[in-house]
């Protein structure tokens, strides 16, 4: 904690004058209720320019860009309009926020210069920012179950359904999610912050979804997580370790960055060898008794 105090303390020194730093310091008082939290954010997300991309590539060109949510979201990088939105936020917000300062020192501490080096420079709304970002990220990822895979800003309910159903959804998901966030300007540190921070809230699901699909289209019959007998199970819990270990593989940095790699993703190269041999010779006996032959296993 001292740490990050003293770093903080050490980034405010950094080009400020001795009035703003003061300035800063009023200004972090309107930050907490700025950015729009998660609930807000996904009820926005659900109805998003009415569902239609066309309306979302409307707003990115318009000039004249008004102060809300939806803007936010593509331009959460755009410090010129962002420092515009929060001095009108401060402006409105004053009384409620900090009405102990008078009305001419608030007007001499949120000038549009002032704000501008507060987005730019200051640590807490670099944090808050991001933060809102990842959120963003998160209420995607859960709208996308929430609302039974309908149709939003960037994805079409048949484009879903169709990805429902590929032995590769896992990798599909989370590739959709990732256009869909560079769609709305998020920067591409907070989409896989977002992605990692919330793996437990879809990959493990995603992948069954995926194991399911695979076994289907290779045995031509359905797998049932409830019923299933011990050999059945061990062979989908290999099959979704290796899963772990090449989602691992692709996205190492991310795991370690922003998330927690589990025990499969850690696999060494020999264990990972000698499972895959093991699901190649179940495999193989499962499709000869499909087939009627005899065999032990």
């Amino acid at each position: 904690m001292k740490k990050l105090t003293k770093l903080s303390e050490n980034f405010y020194q950094m080009g400020l004058t001795k009035a703003e730093k003061a300035d800063f310091q009023v200004l972090d008082s309107f930050l907490e209720g700025f950015f729009p939290n998660i609930d807000m954010i996904e009820k926005s997300l659900k109805t998003f320019c009415d569902n239609d991309i066309r309306k979302v590539l409307r707003l990115r060109v318009q000039k004249n860009k008004e102060y809300n949510i939806e803007n936010m979201m593509l331009l959460s990088h755009h410090d010129k309009w962002l420092a515009g939105y929060f001095q009108f936020y401060i402006m409105n917000n004053f009384n409620a926020v900090f009405s102990q300062i008078a009305q001419k020192d608030l007007i001499k501490n949120s000038t549009a210069n002032v704000v501008k080096k507060y987005v730019q420079k200051s640590p807490k709304f670099k944090v808050k920012r991001n933060e809102f970002e990842q959120n963003v990220v998160m209420a995607y990822i859960q709208n996308w179950a929430a609302n039974n895979f309908a149709t939003d800003f960037y994805c079409k309910q048949e484009q879903k359904w169709a990805m429902s159903y590929s032995v590769n959804f896992d990798k599909e998901f989370r590739n959709k999610v990732k256009m869909a966030m560079h769609f709305l300007n998020i920067s591409a540190e907070s989409i896989e912050a977002g992605i990692e921070r919330t793996a437990r809230y879809w990959r493990k699901d995603a992948m069954k979804l995926a194991f399911q699909n695979y076994y289907r289209k290779s045995f031509r019959e359905e797998f049932d997580f409830n019923t299933t007998d011990a050999k059945k199970k061990k062979y989908m819990n290999q099959w979704l370790a290796l899963r772990q270990r090449e989602y691992f593989d692709e996205h190492k940095t991310s795991i370690k960055k922003y998330g927690r790699p589990t025990k499969a993703m850690l696999m060494k190269q020999k264990a990972a060898d000698f499972v895959r041999k093991e699901l190649e010779i179940w495999e193989d006996h499962h499709e000869m008794e499909m087939r009627g032959v005899e065999c032990i296993y």
